[in-house]
């Protein structure tokens, strides 16, 4: 008898052990990657959105010839609400639609960017 509810503890023990490491706390955030928009005959917008909260804006200009790559820091809610802070104006606010492989970016004043996911 002493050996049954000995098993039958360690049995417990174990489930409980089992069902608690297995949660969603770990969910992706879908923003990390490389995301490009396209504009104006050849120029383009790449975003990269690191794991870290970190994330450089490249913009390139065809009929210039010229790059501008700056750093920012982001804080995303998880489904609508991404905030850019660049370190020296005031952050700038976007509302986020995601897909698999598209990103809308929509500014507050309502002007629209639409990503590709690279």
């Amino acid at each position: 008898m002493k050996t049954f509810r000995l098993f039958a503890t360690l049995l417990v023990i174990a489930l409980c052990a089992g069902f608690t490491s297995c949660s969603d706390d770990d969910d992706e955030n879908p923003l990390v990657g490389v995301w490009s928009y396209t504009w104006g005959g050849g120029n383009k917008e790449i975003v990269t959105f690191k794991s870290d909260g970190k994330g450089t804006w490249e913009s390139y200009d065809v009929y210039d010839d010229e790059s501008n790559t700056e750093s920012f820091s982001y804080t995303f809610d998880g489904s609508t609400k991404l905030v850019l802070d660049w370190g020296d104006d005031d952050p700038e606010t976007y509302t986020v639609e995601i897909s698999d492989n598209s990103l809308k970016l929509i500014e507050e004043g309502g002007h629209t960017e639409t990503f590709t996911k690279q």
